[in-house]
Parts: C-alpha cells; sequence; structure tokens
C-alpha cells in the first residue's frame, strides 16, 4: 500500500478488483457508476465463478454451490494478485455501495492504518466488539463480511491455503485468518453490502447497511 500526497483508492492499491457474474452485466454496470461517482477509475472486473455452472468437488461436498462459487471467486482474485506480483489487492463484490463522502473521507482513514496490516476492510460486521486502534481504524476480533476488502501480498498464502481446501464460505474463513494476522476495518463503515438478491448466494439476502448495532441480526 503506497500513500501519495492525496490518498485515493486508484494510487493506494496496486490491484482493484469486482467479482461480477458473466450473466450480470447490469450489475458491473452499475458499479461503474458507483465507482465513478467517488472518481475510482481503476477497478477491473474479474468474471465470477457461477454456481449454476460448475460442480461442487466431492471434497467440498459440505459446501453449497453458490458457497463454493463465492469462495473460488475471491479465490481467483488473491491467486491472479499474487501471480501479478501485486502488493495487495482490493476485493469488491457487486452489490457494494459508498457513503456518500467516501472520496472524501478516505485520505483520512487510510493514514490511520496501523503499518503491520494484513487485511482491511472498508466496512464490516462484528460478532465480537473490535479493539480501537486509532480514531477510525479498529482491529477485527471476529468480524464478517467481504464485499469491500484489502489483502496484502503477506497474506496471500495463507488465504489461499484456507479457500483452496475451505472449511467453509470465504467470509467465515476469515475469521479464522483474524486469530492469526492484523485484520484491522475502517470505523464507521466506509462501504456498505446492498440488500437484494445475491447472485453469488443465490438468495435474497438483507441490507448490511454502514450503521448497526450490535449484535449482528439474523441473516447476515
Amino acid at each position: 500500500m503506497k500513500l501519495k500526497s492525496t490518498p485515493t483508492i486508484d494510487n493506494t492499491f496496486a490491484r482493484k478488483v469486482c467479482i461480477n457474474l458473466d450473466r450480470r452485466p447490469d450489475r458491473w454496470e452499475a458499479m461503474q457508476r458507483k465507482f465513478a461517482e467517488q472518481n475510482i477509475l481503476t477497478v477491473e472486473r474479474l468474471s465470477a465463478v457461477d454456481a449454476r455452472l460448475v460442480s461442487v468437488p466431492e471434497s467440498l461436498s459440505h459446501m453449497r454451490p453458490q458457497d463454493y462459487g463465492c469462495t473460488m471467486s475471491h479465490l481467483a482474485a488473491v491467486k491472479q494478485a499474487k501471480a501479478a506480483g501485486a502488493s495487495e489487492v482490493l476485493i469488491f463484490e457487486d452489490d457494494a455501495f459508498f457513503d456518500a463522502e467516501f472520496a472524501a473521507r478516505f485520505p483520512e482513514f487510510i493514514a490511520q492504518v496501523p503499518g503491520d496490516w494484513h487485511m482491511l476492510f472498508l466496512g464490516a460486521y462484528h460478532f465480537t466488539p473490535p479493539i480501537p486502534v486509532a480514531p477510525n481504524i479498529v482491529k477485527a476480533v471476529e468480524t464478517l463480511t467481504a464485499h469491500a476488502y484489502v489483502v496484502r501480498d503477506s497474506l496471500y498464502d495463507a488465504f489461499i491455503a484456507i479457500n483452496e481446501n475451505p472449511p467453509a464460505i470465504n467470509d467465515r474463513n476469515n475469521l479464522v485468518l483474524q486469530q492469526t494476522f492484523n485484520c484491522y476495518c475502517f470505523e464507521p463503515n466506509l462501504v456498505g453490502q446492498e440488500s437484494g438478491y445475491s447472485d453469488i448466494m443465490d438468495e435474497v439476502m438483507p441490507e448490511k447497511p454502514l450503521t448497526y448495532s450490535m449484535p449482528i441480526p439474523d441473516g447476515w
């Protein structure tokens, strides 16, 4: 992560991707509009693994097809970043939404991230209260969701290892990584996740808003 005079998504993170199914170009178009509203110009589309078109390996029969597809999509994002030699990768899902003041607030938030970070959530939801480390940064203890987060190269191998033979869907696997690695979150959230039908999850999901009260509601 390289900080410029005025940090932006474009100049802070080496690689930026948005996971999107080939059969949902409308969602990619919507995300491009959201990115443009925040002056984010360099996010690339990553073709999602479609649960309708793949078979879950017998060794992973504990996973639903949609869980497998989602996990393999996030795994592909990190594998591609490693292959490209990228120092980090920012991963968006295609139903993310931004705080209206995201572009203005991002420089202040990103400047507070500790140098020992391995994963950074731009928006997240906590099962267990996180640990405050700066005015706008908390350290994850038991933190969920994967709609807008950054994986650093020092975490690539561990991320790939757990998601190549996943015990669960990728955001649950992140809970395991949080026990060993330094995973931080913006506080308050600057990116949420829209409600509605999730293509990757193949079910209707509730909105994950920018602000919420603990405990996390059922269904998240």
